[in-house]
């Protein structure tokens, strides 16, 4: 999961207001800013994704991975367009989630040489 936004300070608004700070936060599009300290950078969240990209090339044969539609997202978007994290990839990412987004319970199936 990634939690850009702090559950905590989101508790206190209503429908409307949560959808304005998310819109807020993806229109600033800066990958290392930290909403708060129970929330999590772009940067971070794509380090995260990097980190569990080489803990998966560690394995041999099948890998049966469980995870959020976003993370999943940015690994299968990390692997045709890097890790790096900048401004254009917070975009894109943003951009693919909105208009190809892994569903709950979709299978993505990868396949690794």
């Amino acid at each position: 999961e990634f939690v850009y936004l702090s559950p905590s300070r989101l508790a206190t608004l209503d429908q409307a207001e949560r959808k304005q700070e998310i819109k807020a936060y993806w229109l600033r599009n800066d990958p290392y800013y930290c909403d708060a300290d129970d929330a999590e950078s772009f940067e971070a969240f794509l380090q995260r994704v990097s980190f569990f990209y080489q803990q998966i090339l560690k394995h041999d044969g099948y890998v049966i991975v469980v995870s959020h539609g976003q993370f999943l997202k940015a690994f299968q978007l990390g692997l045709t367009h890097g890790f790096s994290v900048s401004k254009r990839w917070m975009s894109f990412f943003r951009e693919q989630e909105i208009l190809a987004p892994i569903k709950n319970g979709e299978i993505v199936r990868l396949y690794f040489e």
